[in-house]
């Protein structure tokens, strides 16, 4: 990771549930953009947005993403600026876990 800003919208507190969505936003030769937005019921919270890019171990200098790296990541980046993605603050994605899994709301309290 090369950059990263985070800005602070408005408080969480500990009972809060939070939901958090990432998407990649840009894809470059070497580099690549994501944004995470979270949220509490549809209200922003904080907004992450981070570049990565990828290095030669050897060289210690910037190198290609490898071809299917960043076909997965141009494809991400499409979806989201197609509108299969939305901004969630518009249109809320289903709630998931860590792993993916859809959760309803009796089950996302701890």
């Amino acid at each position: 990771m090369v950059r990263a800003s985070l800005r602070f919208v408005r408080p969480a507190r500990f009972e809060d549930v939070l939901d958090v969505h990432a998407g990649c936003t840009r894809v470059g030769r070497s580099s690549f953009d994501l944004s995470i937005i979270v949220l509490r019921d549809d209200e922003e919270i904080a907004v992450v947005d981070l570049m990565y890019v990828n290095v030669d171990t050897v060289t210690e200098r910037s190198a290609p993403l490898t071809p299917g790296v960043a076909q997965r990541l141009r494809a991400e980046a499409a979806a989201s600026t197609a509108g299969e993605h939305p901004h969630p603050a518009g249109k809320a994605l289903p709630r998931t876990d860590l792993a993916g899994a859809v959760v309803s709301d009796e089950h996302r309290r701890l």
